[in-house]
């Protein structure tokens, strides 16, 4: 997909969000609390995809959609960027170590894992 189609999926997802926000009646005061209704697994993907396409726009656009301003995120220390890069090194070292017929293995696990969720 190309990144224009994808922020219009997103733009899409973020609209039937607020839609749906808009929509929802304001509980009262006096209305016994709600019990939380099941959600299925469809519908639990939809929103998390929908709330991180509403925040993937927000950060394009440079503002919430409410129009308030974002709030400042502060950047990563450079311990923590100095320790990501080593997990990168270490990861490429171990990579380096395995025989084909260990990587291979390895990959097999890893898909089946995939495949079992």
């Amino acid at each position: 997909m190309s990144r224009c189609t994808l922020f219009l999926v997103a733009s899409l997802a973020v609209q039937r969000s607020l839609a749906a926000d808009a929509a929802a009646p304001t509980p009262n005061e006096t209305d016994p609390p709600a019990s939380p209704s099941p959600v299925s697994p469809s519908q639990h993907l939809a929103q998390v995809f929908a709330e991180i396409a509403r925040e993937n726009l927000e950060q394009i656009i440079g503002e919430k959609l409410t129009g308030a301003p974002l709030e400042k995120q502060e950047p990563e220390s450079k311990k923590t960027l100095a320790r990501r890069a080593a997990g990168r090194r270490g990861g490429m070292a171990r990579a380096d170590k395995l025989t084909d017929k260990e990587r291979q293995d390895s990959a097999k696990k890893a898909a089946q894992t995939r495949w079992r969720r």
